[in-house]
């Protein structure tokens, strides 16, 4: 299920410091459905070596050689994040070498079987969707931090956390939208009567709601720049288009 927070949580573990002191090499990148050997490799190698004008000239066949010589004898954690079919792996294992060391695959998907036909006796953790009290508690957290909140949108920010419906994406982009406008009741009643309207049909129609009504609540100059990530940046790392957008006006931040 898109939005459940299966990235975020990849992300908390990869950058975790013993995570860190662990592995001598990490690598991420994201796969999605449609995608190029070649852009993947490229990701995963400018993760562990310098991409100078000799290697992007190299063949894909060279370039698995070269990644897996950087590999070898080394502990490594490789994150692949978004998978949507078993061929992506097909075209990656060759390279994964297992040296008994430690070493760690780290993948994604929305789709249960992909992840366990790499190896059956992989260790799958299907993410389950928030509660109402904790979507309000993260509600909670992404606006007023670990401040108190007025008294009077104790009910009605219930109400907006209720009707995310337990995606922590839904939650964290209407975070977004409530950061942007005035912390009084009113203000926030027309944000919960307009995800009124937006709570029947799947979860998946539900958060792409959220998410245009996220949108739609940008100030123009970064619904510019979002469409400009959204056309560029396809291709690229998380971590690589985290680093691209350092400052963002407060409530819609990474």
């Amino acid at each position: 299920m898109p939005g459940i927070g299966k990235t975020t949580l990849a992300f908390k573990v990869y950058i975790d410091p013993a995570v860190v002191c662990y592995f001598h090499i990490r690598a991420w990148c994201c796969v999605s459905q449609a995608y190029s050997r070649r852009s993947l490799l490229l990701d995963i190698l400018r993760h562990i070596i310098e991409l100078n004008d000799t290697i992007l000239a190299m063949s894909n066949e060279d370039l698995d050689l070269v990644l897996y010589k950087h590999l070898k004898k080394n502990r490594y954690l490789i994150f692949m994040d978004d998978m949507w079919s078993i061929r992506a792996w097909d075209d990656f294992k060759i390279s994964f070498l297992d040296d008994g060391n430690g070493s760690r695959i780290l993948m994604t998907s929305r789709l249960c079987d992909v992840v366990s036909k790499v190896t059956p006796e992989c260790n799958l953790l299907d993410l389950r969707l928030l509660s109402d009290d904790e979507s309000w508690e993260l509600l909670k957290l992404k606006i007023f931090h670990q401040e108190s909140y007025p008294e009077e949108l104790f009910e009605v920010g219930k109400e907006i956390a209720r009707n995310c419906k337990g995606l922590p994406l839904s939650v964290v982009a209407i975070a977004g939208i409530l950061n942007s406008t005035s912390k009084e009741y009113e203000s926030w009643k027309q944000i919960a009567e307009s995800l009124d309207s937006l709570i029947v049909g799947d979860q998946q129609s539900r958060c792409m709601d959220i998410l245009e009504l996220s949108y739609k609540n940008l100030p123009d100059d970064l619904k510019a720049c979002f469409l400009y990530f959204a056309a560029v940046y396809t291709e690229r790392s998380f971590e690589q288009l985290r680093g691209s957008c350092r400052e963002l006006p407060d409530g819609f931040d990474w």
